[in-house]
């Protein structure tokens, strides 16, 4: 009769310990993000303002002779993608499409635009006119 009772007790102790670990070591569910919400715009404007830094750094790797600054251009092409990766990863485990219907900057309000010239830029475009700040125009990435 002591040995059932030994033997119940164990099994109980290695059944609540089981229990424990899988519940201190469980994932928490992925947070609900919205799809017109501020995470989710932002992981969109950032992955093309992470995409086009990428363009960037590989024009400019392609374009110079100089070692050093070859050598910076890949570092920074390697990492920005790194980084879009990570923003595209976000989208995914929420559940939601890569690609917004909302304009660039929506997702913060009215406010999007303050403090944004609508001045003519280097390229001969427009700043601010349906893209995000700090983008460059397509004039732009097509340089002198």
């Amino acid at each position: 009769m002591r040995l059932w009772i030994v033997f119940a007790t164990v099994v109980v102790l290695t059944a609540a310990a089981f229990f424990a670990i899988g519940r201190l070591t469980a994932v928490p569910a992925p947070a609900q993000v919205s799809d017109s919400g501020a995470d989710a715009g932002f992981a969109r404007d950032m992955q093309a303002h992470h995409a086009q830094a990428v363009k960037m750094a590989l024009l400019i790797r392609d374009k110079s002779a100089d070692p050093e600054i070859r050598a910076v251009a890949y570092d920074i092409a390697t990492s920005q993608q790194q980084q879009n990766g990570q923003l595209f990863a976000w989208l995914q485990d929420w559940g939601l499409p890569q690609a917004g219907t909302a304009p660039p900057r929506a997702w913060m309000g009215a406010e999007a635009g303050a403090g944004h010239t609508m001045a003519p830029d280097a390229g001969g475009g427009m700043q601010g006119t349906g893209g995000m700040a700090g983008m460059a125009t397509a004039g732009q990435m097509q340089g002198p």
